[in-house]
């Protein structure tokens, strides 16, 4: 049974904040004062399977890195914006470029700067270990913290709601 509190099938974009979704709410530097960001391998096979399936995937975050494409940009991320500080407004032009509405997305974000994307998007997903703004804002709280599994869970509920979620055995997981 799910624990979503309505049917994801119908949703057509999921767009997913980076630090504190995507990865953990920690970010190591190296020698060079450069980011190094860990992501789930779950969370990549999901993402996978859903660009696949022919769901718009997108990333709105306030990080850079050449990182995040080279990440992202080869599981199927179409849209990526990087440097955002209005997130709210990066969401209606990633929804323009698409060709979708804002109610036909699913947001996920963790900080107070993703509740204004949160209440434009049709609905809205927090990690479990969100600032506590955001938890009141969620539609959906995850069972997991960020960079912990968000994008499966979310995915996984969209993708088997659509009915098209399964073994694939031709899909790389990284």
């Amino acid at each position: 049974m799910s624990r979503f509190s309505q049917d994801l099938s119908g949703y057509k974009a999921v767009v997913f904040d980076i630090d504190g979704v995507l990865s953990g709410r920690t970010v190591a530097m190296n020698d060079r004062g450069e980011l190094i960001r860990t992501t789930n391998v779950h969370d990549g096979y999901a993402m996978r399977l859903a660009a696949r399936a022919g769901i718009v995937l997108g990333i709105i975050t306030g990080g850079h890195g050449d990182e995040i494409r080279n990440r992202f940009e080869p599981i199927g991320v179409k849209y990526i914006y990087e440097r955002c500080h209005r997130k709210a407004e990066k969401l209606m032009e990633l929804c323009q470029t698409a060709q979708i509405e804002p109610s036909e997305v699913i947001y996920c974000g963790d900080d107070l700067i993703d509740i204004p994307a949160m209440r434009l998007a049709g609905y809205s997903v927090a990690p479990a270990d969100a600032a506590e703004d955001v938890l009141m804002v969620a539609d959906h709280v995850c069972a997991v913290a960020g960079g912990q599994g968000v994008a499966r869970e979310v995915l996984e509920e969209m993708l088997r709601a659509r009915g098209e979620w399964g073994i694939v055995t031709d899909l790389p997981t990284f």
